[in-house]
């Protein structure tokens, strides 16, 4: 706070903004600080802490969940929840420490304080929102699909055009979710199980989704949320500008898939293919894609993704049918040459890169 202070006595702070989750806790402190326009201190923390965020909503509208300190306390949680359950840590994001426990014998390798929640069943989505003045505007569902026998999401479509009842029934949890956290502005990314009664919220996260999906919202919309949160902070009213993608829309001429490829062992990636050139030929096979991106760096360890940064490769494509879309972008990873070199050195290896893509802009 003293540097922020010091910072604004030269040169005033008019704006504060954090497009980052865990930059999203000291923006709020700084704001109230200053006096300036923010998310609320005590928003943050409910929405950052799943704990208090369960506490906070609507038992009808949460799974079946309790806090583990220790083991004992987790065979009481387990009661309640019951086997197979998700174990999870009480903040973060990124699928980091979020696990399915499915007997007590594996109970000594977690680390405590544990969030521990029923492991639902259905179909989960996301719920793109975007919120002005405490009045929360739904811009549409995104599907996800995740890795086989994983949590890790393998990729995502957007739009994801639900019965009328049932997107309205969904609608309603998330902006119901919003407000009693307190949620006033900006984007949200709720997480969402479709349970064949009531939808029932997993989590909600202050700022845009990940994995691509504001590009895909852009894709499908023309509408960048970014550029609408910016603007937001900048103390604009936009509400009326953010998109509303619902099955009551006439008619939906693009779906933007964003897909993920990951390792099957763990390993040293030794080489890839040329993305442009991957890019190239699909595009001249008649596919709108829209991005392929190398998620690391050659030499890196590689393994079965257990967490969203373990993924090697991602691409982006729009068609004119969800299916359509999800296997463009799916065949576009599938499509690039990878070289995987297994070691009992790769383990021990601890190599983090950049990235290289090929996308709309060939030089990025």
């Amino acid at each position: 706070m003293a540097r922020a202070r010091t910072i604004d006595a030269r040169v005033p702070i008019t704006h504060v903004m954090a497009f980052h989750e865990y930059n999203v806790d000291l923006a709020a402190i700084v704001a109230a600080d200053l006096g300036l326009p923010f998310h609320d201190v005590e928003t943050v923390r409910s929405v950052r802490d799943k704990h208090r965020m369960r506490q906070l909503l609507d038992a009808a509208d949460s799974p079946r969940w309790a806090v583990a300190t220790d083991e004992e306390s987790l065979r009481r949680a387990v009661v309640s929840t019951g086997l197979p359950c998700i174990v999870k840590p009480r903040d973060g994001s990124g699928s980091d420490g979020v696990g399915l426990l499915g007997s007590l014998h594996d109970a000594g390798r977690l680390s405590h304080p544990l969030l521990v929640e029923q492991l639902l069943r259905g179909r989960e989505v996301s719920v793109e929102a975007f919120s002005e003045g405490g009045v929360h505007k739904v811009v549409g569902v995104t599907a996800k699909h995740q890795f086989a026998g994983s949590l890790v999401e393998e990729g995502h479509m957007f739009p994801l055009l639900l019965d009328p009842v049932d997107h309205e029934a969904v609608g309603e949890v998330v902006r119901r979710t919003l407000s009693t956290l307190g949620v006033s502005s900006g984007p949200s990314h709720t997480e969402v199980f479709l349970t064949g009664s009531e939808p029932v919220v997993v989590e909600t996260h202050l700022r845009a989704g990940g994995d691509r999906i504001p590009e895909m919202v852009q894709d499908v919309t023309g509408t960048s949320l970014v550029d609408l949160w910016i603007r937001q902070c900048l103390g604009e009213r936009i509400l009326d500008e953010v998109p509303e993608v619902s099955p009551g829309t006439d008619h939906h001429p693009t779906y933007s898939a964003t897909w993920y490829r990951g390792a099957n062992a763990t390993a040293i990636l030794a080489g890839v293919g040329d993305l442009r050139s991957v890019v190239a030929q699909h595009r001249a096979a008649g596919l709108d894609v829209r991005s392929l991106e190398l998620r690391v760096s050659v030499g890196d360890v590689v393994r079965v993704p257990t967490r969203s940064g373990d993924r090697l490769l991602v691409g982006r494509a729009c068609a004119a049918s969800p299916d359509a879309a999800r296997e463009a972008a799916r065949a576009l990873v599938a499509a690039v040459p990878v070289e995987l070199v297994t070691s009992e050195l790769a383990p021990s290896v601890t190599s983090h890169g950049s990235r290289t893509a090929a996308s709309e802009e060939p030089s990025v």
